[in-house]
C-alpha cells in the first residue's frame, strides 16, 4: 500500500469509528439526561426496581454527562472532517468546506479532544473522594465537583479562542480533520515555503493540547495509585478488628464459655435455631472470620477500583497513539506511515469504550439475575431503560414466548419453579416484616386446636414463646436459605419429595387447578421449614 492508500484506508477508519462514537455518547447522554439539570425527577414505572424512588443527580452521573459532551463534539468534529477544509486543500481529496468551517470545527476538535482527558481526570478524582474521604454526593459537589466545572469550562474556552484569533486551526497533514496545524504541509521544516496561516503559534497550542492530555494521564495514575493503597490498608485493618471481634463472638454472645449459662440465657429453641441455620448468614465462600457485612463492603471497594480501572483503560487506548504523533510532530521529524490507521481508529473509538465501561455494572448484574440473557440483549435492555436494569416484568414478557413453550415440554417442572419463586418472595414480604404467614397461623392454629384438649395451659403458653421466637427471628437467615435451595434445584426436590410422602395420586393432581397446586406446595414448603428449624427433619438440612 502506497502513502495515499494508507491516507485513505485511515480516513475510513476514523469515519466508522468516529461514527460509531457519536451514536455511543449520544445515547449515553439519554440514559443520564435526567442528571442534566439538578433537581429531582420520579423514575418511571417501567425502570426496574427504582420505579418507586427518585433519581438523585449524583456527581458520578454529571460527571459523564461532561465526558459524553466532550466526546459528541470530538466525534462530531470527526464524522464531518474530512469534508469541512477549504475545498481544493491537496491532503484533503473529500474537501468542500472552506476556511469559516474549518475554524468552527477545528474549534470544537479541540475543545472535545482537551475537555475528555480533563473529565477522565475528574472521575478518578470521584472515585478517590468517595473510597478515601467516604465524601457525600452533596458535600462533593459544594466543594469539588463546582470548581472541577468551572476550571474545566474555562481553561478550554480561553485555549480554543486563543487558536482561533491566532489562525492555528487548519486542516492536518493527513487532510482528515481540522485542528491545531500549519499550511501549507510541511511550511515548518522547509524554509522555501511560507506558512500562510498557524506560524509561530502553532507550537505552543500543540504543547498545551499534549500536556493536558499526558499530565491528566499522570493524575490518573496517582489517584489510582492512591485509591488501591486505601483500600488495601482499610482491608487490612478491617480484618483484624473482625478477627478479634468474630473470636469474641465465637465465646457466646453473654461473654461465658459455661455452657450452663448460656443455656440459661438463650433457651432450648433459640440455641437449635442457631445451630442449625446461623451459619447461613455468611457467605459460603467465606471460609475465614469474614462477615458478611465485610464482604459486601469490600466488593463494593473492589467493584469501585475496577470500574476507574477501566476509565483509565479506556482512557490510554483512546489518546496513546495522539501522544506519539505529538512528539513528532513537536520534534519536526515525520511520523511513520503506518501509525496513521491505529490513530484514527484508537482516537475515534472513545466515545464506544465509554459506554462499555458505563453500561459495564448494570449489564454484569442483569445477566447475573436473568443468566439466559446474552450480552448483547442485556446491553440494549440498560441503554434502552436510560442505564437502570428493567423491571422483571419486562424480562418476563421478553421472554414470555420461550418460557411458555418451555412450561408446555415441562409443566411439572415450570409450575414448581414457579412455586419455589412464589415461597421466596413470601418468605421476604412477611417474615421481613415480622408477621407469620396467613397459612402457617393456620397450620398452627389448626394443631393447637387438636391438642387443645390433651394439652395443659403452661404447653400452650409454651407453643406460643416458640412462635413469638420464631416471628422476631431475622429473615435474612430464612431468606438466604430458600435462595440457596432455589438456585441449586433443591427446593424443587424437597417439595416432589413431600408430595411424594403425602401418598397424593396422580390422578387427584390432575383434578386440581394450578392455584390449588402451588397453595399446597407453600403449605408442604412450610412444614418443611418448621420441621427443619425445629429438628424434626434431618434430611432437609445444611448438609444438602
Amino acid at each position: 500500500m502506497n502513502v495515499l492508500e494508507i491516507i485513505r484506508t485511515a480516513t475510513i477508519l476514523q469515519l466508522c469509528g468516529a461514527s460509531l462514537s457519536l451514536v455511543a455518547s449520544s445515547a449515553i447522554l439519554f440514559m443520564v439526561r435526567d442528571s442534566l439539570f439538578f433537581s429531582k425527577r420520579k423514575a418511571s414505572s417501567g425502570g426496574g426496581a427504582s420505579s418507586n424512588r427518585t433519581k438523585a443527580k449524583t456527581p458520578y452521573r454529571r460527571l459523564i454527562v461532561g465526558l459524553s459532551i466532550s466526546d459528541v463534539l470530538q466525534s462530531l468534529a470527526l464524522v464531518v472532517g474530512p469534508f469541512v477544509p477549504p475545498k481544493g486543500t491537496p491532503q484533503s481529496p473529500w474537501a468542500i468546506g472552506n476556511t469559516a468551517s474549518c475554524d468552527a470545527f477545528g474549534f470544537i476538535m479541540l475543545a472535545g479532544n482537551m475537555a475528555v482527558p480533563m473529565y477522565s481526570f475528574a472521575l478518578s478524582i470521584y472515585y478517590y473522594c468517595r473510597v478515601k474521604y467516604k465524601m457525600p454526593n452533596d458535600v462533593f459537589f459544594n466543594k469539588v465537583e463546582k470548581k472541577l466545572h468551572f476550571t474545566i469550562a474555562i481553561f478550554v474556552v480561553v485555549v480554543c479562542f486563543a487558536a482561533l484569533f491566532t489562525e492555528s486551526l487548519n486542516a492536518i497533514p493527513t487532510g482528515s480533520a481540522c485542528q491545531v496545524s500549519s499550511i501549507p504541509v510541511g511550511c515548518r521544516d522547509n524554509p522555501n515555503y511560507e506558512c500562510t496561516r498557524g506560524t509561530e503559534a502553532v507550537v505552543p497550542f500543540v504543547w498545551i493540547n499534549m500536556s493536558v492530555s499526558f499530565f491528566c494521564l499522570i493524575g490518573i495514575i496517582v489517584m489510582m495509585v492512591l485509591l488501591c493503597w486505601n483500600i488495601v490498608f482499610r482491608q487490612n485493618v478491617t480484618s483484624g478488628l473482625n478477627r478479634r471481634s468474630t473470636s469474641n463472638l465465637r465465646m457466646g454472645t453473654t461473654g461465658s464459655n459455661d455452657p450452663q449459662e448460656e443455656v440459661a440465657h438463650e433457651g432450648w429453641f433459640r440455641r437449635r435455631l442457631v445451630n442449625s441455620i446461623a451459619l447461613l448468614t455468611i457467605f459460603q465462600d467465606q471460609r475465614g472470620d469474614e462477615t458478611e457485612a465485610m464482604y459486601l463492603s469490600r466488593i463494593y471497594m473492589a467493584q469501585m477500583l475496577l470500574q476507574c480501572t477501566y476509565y483509565v483503560l479506556s482512557y490510554i487506548c483512546t489518546f496513546m497513539f495522539t501522544w506519539v504523533m505529538s512528539g513528532y510532530y513537536i520534534s519536526g521529524n515525520a511520523p511513520p506511515v503506518w501509525i496513521l490507521c491505529p490513530l484514527a481508529l484508537f482516537y475515534s473509538f472513545g466515545g464506544a469504550l465509554n459506554i462499555l465501561v458505563f453500561t459495564r455494572p448494570k449489564v454484569h448484574t442483569l445477566r447475573i439475575r436473568y443468566t439466559e440473557l446474552s450480552w448483547v440483549k442485556a446491553f440494549w435492555l440498560i441503554v434502552k431503560h436510560g442505564g437502570e436494569i428493567p423491571s422483571e416484568d419486562v424480562i418476563l414478557n421478553r421472554n414470555r414466548s420461550r418460557e411458555q413453550s418451555r412450561q408446555c415440554e415441562e409443566p411439572e417442572n415450570g409450575e414448581y419453579l414457579f412455586c419455589c419463586w412464589g415461597m421466596v418472595k413470601i418468605l421476604v414480604d412477611d417474615v421481613s416484616s415480622l408477621q407469620a404467614d396467613s397459612y402457617w397461623q393456620q397450620d398452627h392454629e389448626s394443631a393447637a386446636n387438636e391438642e387443645e384438649s390433651h394439652e395443659e395451659e403452661p404447653e400452650e403458653e409454651e407453643e406460643e414463646e416458640e412462635e413469638r421466637s420464631l416471628r422476631s427471628y431475622d429473615a435474612s437467615t430464612i431468606t438466604s436459605y430458600t435462595k440457596n435451595k432455589v438456585h441449586s434445584g433443591q427446593l424443587l426436590l424437597a417439595i416432589q419429595e413431600e408430595e411424594e410422602e403425602s401418598g397424593v395420586e396422580d390422578s387427584v393432581a390432575q383434578d386440581q387447578n394450578p392455584a390449588q397446586q402451588r397453595h399446597e406446595a407453600k403449605l408442604a414448603y412450610y412444614n418443611r421449614i418448621r420441621k427443619m428449624v425445629d429438628g424434626e427433619d434431618p434430611d432437609f438440612s445444611d448438609e444438602h
